[in-house]
């Protein structure tokens, strides 16, 4: 029978989606997260869950191309290079359909279907939380089986338990794209979080933005808020709670402490991240601007790089370089000075006012407000001093 630990279950859903007798749901355990529940009278012991459970048994494939590159349109919606967004507007061009993590109205995080360009910013931006698959894979099935070309994009997990269900159907006008995944954050942890920011600032939160760009004054890292009467405001991440929280890596789940997926050996047919050690870069490569790292997997990622190749800037690289600046592409997440489970805090009602300000990360705040070519060259500069001390 499927695991019900957070220890080895990711929260994909690939065992409700393939149970032939439709008897697992999806529960919120004491940490806000989602794990199976199975219905012990209508199961009939076909052990389909656990064979199909893409923890440690999943199709991989070993990178054949890696790129810098940035969109030539710049979007303040993306907050990476905007590759995503190019290569979802090819599929869609194409008359294909893509799934990728949205908001709801609820500000719950959610993977959706997109037929129409017009709903694409939708999915752009990075959401610091634990999206829910609910049902989409099947959705895929049926849009596969009707011809339709399909890009699907989520964490390396999501997009593992979608192979794993699509074991019978013809995947040939699949294309999966990965995020390089840190770890997540509870859904349930940032329902209650969204309660607090809304009682602490008096007003009803309608969007919002991680890693938001203010392009009137060049602030990078903010939290964009929209409230629910169209009004937006840029606030330091650095002093949110939420999002210090996430970056502290220390309120993931479980399973994400020993992730089966942060292997060279990669799940997606495209894997994009930020190109962290952007230093290394000729120095008018994007210059002032996000760049993103794309490691291309297989025959159809490069086939549809290539469609939007018009799109894009890029410029090849090696997994070497981009695995230096991004740990995650090999190795899972380190809890830091200790893990913690939000279900042993939650009902403390000074939780997220304990959290906020800046703190200890008042230096990044400091450098993250400078331009970007300037913080660009600051790290370079660190790279050559480091490179010095060593010899």
């Amino acid at each position: 029978m499927i695991s019900v630990s957070e220890k080895n279950c990711t929260g994909c859903r690939a065992c409700e989606a393939v149970c032939p007798a439709g008897c697992i749901s999806f529960k919120e355990n004491e940490n806000g997260f989602l794990l199976p529940s199975v219905d012990s009278e209508k199961c009939i012991s076909c052990d389909m869950c656990s064979r199909l459970c893409p923890v440690g048994q999943t199709e991989r494939n070993k990178p054949v191309r890696v790129y810098a590159a940035y969109s030539k349109e710049i979007s303040l919606k993306s907050t990476s290079g905007g590759l995503f967004c190019a290569l979802a507007r090819k599929m869609l061009e194409s008359g294909g359909v893509v799934y990728g993590t949205a908001f709801s109205e609820k500000l719950e995080a959610e993977t959706v279907r997109v037929d129409d360009i017009n709903e694409l910013p939708r999915l752009l931006g990075s959401k610091y939380v634990q999206g829910n698959t609910r049902g989409t894979y099947k959705q895929v099935r049926d849009d596969l089986e009707k011809g339709l070309r399909v890009l699907y994009s989520g964490t390396p997990c999501q997009i593992a338990g979608l192979k794993n269900s699509l074991r019978k159907t013809d995947v040939s006008r699949l294309v999966t794209v990965e995020v390089i995944c840190h770890g997540v954050t509870s859904p349930g942890m940032f329902r209650d979080y969204i309660d607090w920011f809304e009682k602490h600032n008096k007003y009803r939160v309608s969007d919002l933005a991680f890693r938001a760009k203010q392009k009137e004054n060049g602030r990078d890292f903010c939290l964009k808020v929209t409230d629910n009467t169209g009004n937006i405001r840029f606030l330091s991440g650095f002093a949110d709670p939420y999002n210090k929280m996430y970056m502290s890596s220390q309120w993931f789940r479980e399973v994400c402490y020993s992730c089966p997926f942060a292997s060279e050996q990669r799940v997606g047919d495209i894997t994009l991240g930020d190109f962290w050690n952007v230093e290394v870069l000729p120095d008018k490569f994007g210059s002032n601007r996000r760049v993103s790292v794309a490691v291309i997997n297989s025959g159809k990622g490069e086939a549809l790089f290539k469609e939007a190749g018009s799109l894009l800037v890029c410029l090849e690289s090696s997994w070497e370089v981009a695995k230096a600046g991004n740990s995650n592409l090999c190795s899972p997440t380190s809890g830091g000075s200790g893990v913690k489970h939000y279900g042993e805090y939650k009902n403390e009602a000074s939780f997220f006012d304990e959290a906020s300000g800046l703190g200890n990360s008042f230096a990044k705040y400091a450098f993250n407000q400078l331009p970007m070519g300037t913080r660009r060259g600051i790290k370079l500069i660190g790279r050559k001093l480091k490179h010095i001390g060593k010899g």
